[in-house]
């Protein structure tokens, strides 16, 4: 970690703990936070987990996430411990005593009383579906993840359903999910989105493949 009146470390705002549910036509979590730049980093012992999708309003942002079984399959009810970082002008006191340090324009970039970012390694790889992702690490420590970017597969296509005018249109996603043991992490190629209708207007058929991936994992024992 460094430590000046230039930039800023990510300090913990908040950890919560988020369940799935069935939110409008996709099962999943959203963790809605205020601040200036958040991320997130997630982990559960009891299924995959990832991160779809973010969006922003302002200072207002929402982290959707999601669980999956062990088959990959979407779960609900499913509990996601989550830890957001932001930059520590972002969070509030009371800060108590310790070492400060601000930059030019008087924002914060440290505090001693804050719990900081921690990064254990950076799991990267060319295509998560011919290589998931395994690691091991030390006991009595705990870790989670924070993904650089959506990784996965999107296929959409559409078929004539035997009725005139009539059309079967498909969205499917497939996203990689991880999931943490004692010691170790491994990685699923979980079905995030399963969308099936019929329509009067045919998908146009598209395939996306956004399997490279980069993972920061982060150690979060005492956060």
């Amino acid at each position: 970690m460094q430590i000046d009146e230039t930039y800023a470390n990510f300090a913990l705002l908040a950890k919560v703990t988020v369940t799935t549910d069935l939110v409008g036509v996709q099962i999943g979590a959203y963790l809605n936070v205020t601040g200036d730049t958040p991320i997130i980093a997630i982990r559960s012992e009891t299924h995959f987990v990832a991160h779809q999708f973010t969006t922003r309003s302002g200072s207002s942002w929402s982290f959707f996430v999601q669980a999956f079984n062990a088959d990959g399959t979407l779960a609900s009810g499913a509990d996601i411990t989550c830890y957001v970082y932001d930059k520590p002008w972002a969070l509030v006191g009371p800060f108590g005593y310790g070492l400060a340090v601000w930059d030019a324009a008087g924002a914060l970039t440290f505090h001693s009383s804050r719990r900081y970012l921690r990064v254990e390694a950076l799991l990267t790889g060319a295509d998560y579906r011919t290589s998931l992702p395994a690691a091991t690490y030390p006991a009595g420590r705990t870790y989670a993840v924070i993904p650089a970017k959506l990784i996965g597969t999107i296929d959409v296509d559409s078929v004539a359903s035997g009725s005139i005018g009539e059309y079967i249109n498909s969205f499917f996603m497939q996203i990689l999910g991880f999931k943490f043991g004692a010691t170790t992490l491994s990685g699923a190629d979980c079905l995030a989105v399963e969308d099936v209708q019929t329509s009067t207007t045919p998908n146009i058929p598209e395939h996306y493949d956004y399997v490279d991936y980069a993972y920061l994992v982060v150690d979060v024992t005492h956060q």
